[in-house]
């Protein structure tokens, strides 16, 4: 009679993994201006930790931009089905040119700005390699408008000295977000 038995220790070091999400969210913040966001996350999730970086489209009242992300998440459990929070910081990109000319007399100069989102949210698990989440939270976003107006006669035909108005947008909103992680 002969018996032989072998036993292997669990790795206590997971590998990363590479994950992505698509989210689509709703920004609201004046009453009457809400927005509307899409987002493209990717990076490495270790553990409970995930960090990747990030582009999305926002919409708000006729001004859209894209930020430019890094961002980081932690679970709080490793787990299937586990609450998170999340935390972004990046660079907010006008959509319209830096120096944009909508006719003869009228200049437009557009800058980005500071960009950073806090949440917290649930993520669901539904297989091995695809995920659902919803979040909530306050994301800020800055843009900078600077316009100027050439045009008209004064006095003995001169030009009369150009008008400049300058923007500079703040978009603090609360998010409603739900993604598809894979």
């Amino acid at each position: 009679l002969h018996y032989a038995g072998v036993g292997q220790k669990k790795p206590s070091f997971k590998m990363p993994e590479f994950s992505s999400a698509l989210r689509v969210g709703l920004l609201n913040g004046e009453a009457d201006k809400a927005g509307a966001e899409l987002q493209l996350v990717t990076g490495i999730n270790c553990k409970t930790w995930f960090t990747g970086i990030g582009a999305g489209l926002d919409y708000y009242s006729g001004l859209k931009s894209i930020p430019l992300f890094v961002e980081i998440r932690k679970e709080f459990k490793e787990k299937k089905n586990t609450p998170f929070i999340n935390a972004a910081l990046g660079y907010n990109v006008p959509l319209r040119n830096k120096n944009y000319k909508s006719n003869q007399w009228l200049h437009y100069k557009f800058e980005g700005g500071l960009y950073y989102e806090l949440g917290a949210g649930y993520k669901f698990t539904l297989t091995n390699s695809l995920g659902l989440s919803i979040s909530a939270g306050y994301s800020y976003k800055n843009i900078k408008e600077e316009d100027k107006a050439s045009y008209g006669i004064g006095p003995f035909d001169q030009p009369l000295p150009p008008t400049l108005n300058t923007y500079d947008s703040k978009f603090r909103r609360i998010i409603l977000k739900a993604g598809l992680w894979f």
